[in-house]
């Protein structure tokens, strides 16, 4: 249980939520920063226009930019490194938090743990851009096992998030991270909290139940199944659940 639950036959365990994108509320913020920064001559229209498109696109199109080219992505990245550049020149209240969200979708094209370092450097201002960054930032800090780093974040990402969706996002997260300390009670104490939108709902039933299965509590891990089964209609998301091992048989 301390690397979290897992199928012998290839099934997704609850790391698959490792491997999700904070729910992003990070859009509509940056176009309302580039166009204050651009009305105060801080950043030229020609970029102010490129980073709002950008992420509108990357709002439409969650994790597009991880299937552009080779060339594509460094196109990108090599004019947001260079508007970066132009930005540490500067002195504004809000130039941090323009650079956090250019290292976010930085880190989108090329994740590295060098990156991450630098990002940890830069610290946002409350609002929408601490949650996306603290989530961001929790779910690295998990993968790199920095455990107590990566619930850190994620109680600030918690305390910013807009929204139950994006709490719920936080919540399964905090279950990884309780599951990788070993405690897999505070686990599904946050999987069962979870109170968002149906298909996140699902999921986190869903993962709730494989953590009880794992734990012999297999009459209230298929409680779980069901009630995750109920709430699905993602076409994907019934598939995991339906391949989901017949726990029913264990029960007798």
């Amino acid at each position: 249980l301390t690397m979290g639950p897992c199928r012998d036959f290839g099934l997704p365990g609850l790391e698959e939520i490792a491997s999700l994108p904070p729910l992003s509320v990070m859009p509509d913020y940056v176009k309302s920063l580039v166009h204050q920064l651009k009305a105060e001559g801080i950043v030229p229209e020609d970029e102010a226009l490129y980073l709002a498109e950008l992420v509108e696109t990357m709002a439409a199109a969650p994790g597009h930019v991880r299937f552009l080219d080779d060339g594509k992505k460094q196109e990108k990245a090599l004019r947001l490194y260079g508007i970066s550049q132009r930005l540490s020149f500067i002195t504004h209240p809000l130039r941090d938090d323009l650079l956090l969200a250019i290292g976010i979708i930085l880190f989108n094209l090329f994740p590295s743990e060098r990156l991450v370092g630098t990002l940890s450097e830069l610290k946002p201002r409350e609002g929408p851009l601490s949650y996306e960054y603290n989530a961001m930032m929790a779910l690295n800090e998990l993968l790199r096992e920095r455990l107590d780093d990566a619930l850190y974040h994620a109680d600030a990402a918690l305390e910013a998030a807009p929204g139950p969706d994006r709490r719920a996002y936080v919540m399964m997260l905090k279950g990884c991270i309780e599951l990788r300390k070993g405690d897999p009670e505070a686990a599904i104490g946050y999987l069962d909290d979870c109170r968002a939108n149906d298909r996140l709902k699902a999921r986190a039933s869903f993962y709730a139940g494989i953590v009880r299965y794992e734990k012999k509590d297999f009459l209230d891990a298929l409680r779980h199944f069901e009630s995750a089964g109920s709430r699905a209609d993602d076409p994907l998301d019934i598939l995991l659940i339906l391949m989901n091992p017949p726990v029913a048989a264990d029960t007798g």
